[in-house]
């Protein structure tokens, strides 16, 4: 019984060699608790803030390169006629929308375009209701 108790004891406190050479072990240590999103960071030359501000549908081309290259891009069509300002937003927000990234208007003539690896936060909005009118308004 004593052989059996002490055995109990040895193997407690030994170390086993069975674990195969291509097994990973995780430690109790090691382990996270966090069950969030896994997002994969890129190198500093990525994640880039770049501001254009395109004189002609030709610049589109390398607005869309910023973005592949995961960049967000913001870009300024107030000098542009309309025609040409609503083709260069066309043209980036087709691929914006093909690389599954975000686009937000700024303001009337500015537009950010953001890769999905940079997310697009916004300010929460105020939602509420004028006393004297009754009208709903949205801040």
């Amino acid at each position: 019984m004593s052989a059996g108790f002490m055995g109990k004891i040895k193997s407690f406190f030994a170390v086993e060699d069975d674990l195969n050479d291509e097994e990973e072990v995780i430690l109790p240590s090691e382990k996270s608790k966090w069950k969030g999103k896994l997002v994969g960071l890129t190198s500093s030359r990525h994640n880039a803030i770049v501001v254009m501000e395109p004189s002609s549908v030709k610049e589109a081309q390398e607005l869309a390169d910023h973005l592949k290259n995961r960049s967000a891009v913001i870009v300024n069509l107030q000098n542009l006629d309309k025609d040409t300002a609503v083709r260069i937003l066309d043209f980036t927000s087709g691929m914006t929308y093909a690389l599954s990234g975000n686009v937000q208007k700024i303001s009337e003539y500015i537009f950010l375009f953001a890769p999905p690896a940079i997310p697009i936060v916004l300010p929460p909005k105020k939602v509420g209701v004028v006393k004297e009118t009754g009208q709903l308004f949205i801040k």
